[in-house]
């Protein structure tokens, strides 16, 4: 079961990765929610000159290794800037 919440004030910049579905949603100047993250994330992310630490939640829609195979680089480097687990919130299908 999803339970929606009605955001303002947001930007979705789409992550433009071939045929995988891959957005980042921008909410306020240091919260983002990304959704998907397949391979070459975080070089896109940077392209765009967008700040991956701000990611609070990290939405994977398949359980399939294309939309995932980019998560364990991108944890890496999120967490290298001192951040625990705690603070990524990764929602997966069952």
């Amino acid at each position: 079961k999803l339970t929606f919440a009605l955001i303002l004030n947001i930007n979705i910049y789409e992550l433009n990765n071939n045929f995988y579905p891959n957005y980042l949603v921008k909410h306020g100047k240091d919260s983002s929610i990304l959704i998907n993250c397949p391979g070459g994330t975080q070089r896109i992310i940077s392209a765009y000159n967008l700040n991956y630490n701000y990611i609070k939640v990290i939405v994977i829609t398949k359980n399939e290794p294309e939309y995932i195979e980019g998560l364990p680089g991108l944890l890496m480097t999120i967490f290298a800037t001192n951040k625990t687990i705690n603070d990524v919130l990764i929602i997966i299908p069952d």
